[in-house]
């Protein structure tokens, strides 16, 4: 159906950069995952009710969002995990990524910078 497409990566519910992983690769690959679906014959419960979210929600919207502000974010998480980065190196990183936060917009952005 969508060959070179790649299996989605698994999120860990306890490691924050794999979500964030997911959702750019959904952000990336929405349009051929909607394809997708859309054409699936079967018709259970789940499978409405995930083109019922496809079709009706703002989810595109909502992955471009995460992609263009949190990309980062995942990227920052593998760094800080180097054992070899100084303080002072890990404090820059945080302090970057604390910079690039404060300039999301709107609501969200607000609610970031509160936390």
């Amino acid at each position: 159906m969508a060959p070179g497409l790649p299996l989605p990566p698994e999120p860990v519910i306890t490691r924050w950069g794999t979500w964030l992983n997911a959702a750019l690769f959904y952000a990336d690959n929405f349009v051929k995952i909607k394809e997708i679906f859309l054409l699936l014959d079967a018709d259970s419960i789940a499978l409405r009710s995930c083109r019922k979210s496809i079709l009706e929600s703002n989810i595109l919207e909502d992955l471009a969002f995460i992609k263009v502000h949190f990309f980062m974010l995942a990227k920052v998480i593998m760094e800080l995990k180097n054992t070899q980065l100084s303080l002072n190196e890990s404090f820059r990183i945080i302090e970057k990524v604390i910079e690039e936060l404060s300039l999301i917009p709107e609501e969200i952005g607000n609610k970031v910078r509160v936390k």
